[in-house]
C-alpha cells in the first residue's frame, strides 16, 4: 500500500514540476520568414520547365531539362533557408494544404496535357501549358504566403 501512495505520489508531483505545453504567441514568436519577392517567379519558371519538358525535340534535351529544374528547386529552398533561417516546405494547416494541393493537381494536369500534346505532334500546346505552370506558381505562392503567415490555425 505505502508503495502505491509512493508511487502515485511521485507521479502526481511529476506532473505538477511539468512544464505547461508550449502555446502560441504572436507577441513572442516571430512571424514565419516571407521569401524574397522573385521567389515564386522563380519557382514558377522552374515549374514551368518541367511542365514544358515534354516539347523538347529529344529525350536527352527533356531528361537535361528536367534535372537542370530539380537542381533549380534544391538551390531555390536552400538559398531560403539560408537567407532567412527557415524551410518554405511546412505547410500552414489545411488551408495551407488546401492550396498545395490544388497546385499540386494543376501541375500533374498540365503535365499531363504536355505529355498528350507531344504525343500528337503539338508542340505548341506543351509550351503553352509551360506557362500555365509558369502562372500557376507565380499567382499561387503569394496566396500560400499570405495564408503561411496567418499561421496553422488562421491565426493573426
Amino acid at each position: 500500500m505505502e508503495n502505491e501512495d509512493s508511487a502515485a505520489g511521485g507521479a502526481s508531483a511529476a506532473a505538477d514540476a511539468a512544464p505547461e505545453a508550449p502555446r502560441h504567441d504572436p507577441e513572442t514568436h516571430a512571424p514565419p520568414a516571407r521569401p524574397p519577392r522573385w521567389y515564386y517567379p522563380a519557382l514558377g519558371v522552374v515549374t514551368g520547365g518541367v511542365v514544358a519538358a515534354p516539347a523538347m525535340p529529344s529525350s536527352g534535351t527533356r531528361a537535361i531539362a528536367v534535372a537542370g529544374a530539380v537542381a533549380g528547386l534544391v538551390l531555390l529552398e536552400r538559398a531560403h533557408r539560408a537567407r532567412a533561417g527557415t524551410s518554405l516546405t511546412r505547410t500552414a494547416g489545411s488551408a495551407g494544404r488546401a492550396i498545395l494541393a490544388v497546385a499540386g493537381t494543376g501541375v500533374l494536369a498540365l503535365l499531363g496535357v504536355s505529355i498528350a500534346a507531344d504525343i500528337t505532334g503539338n508542340a505548341g500546346w506543351a509550351v503553352l501549358s509551360g506557362a500555365g505552370g509558369f502562372l500557376l506558381m507565380a499567382l499561387l505562392g503569394p496566396l500560400y504566403e499570405r495564408v503561411r503567415a496567418r499561421g496553422p490555425r488562421g491565426g493573426p
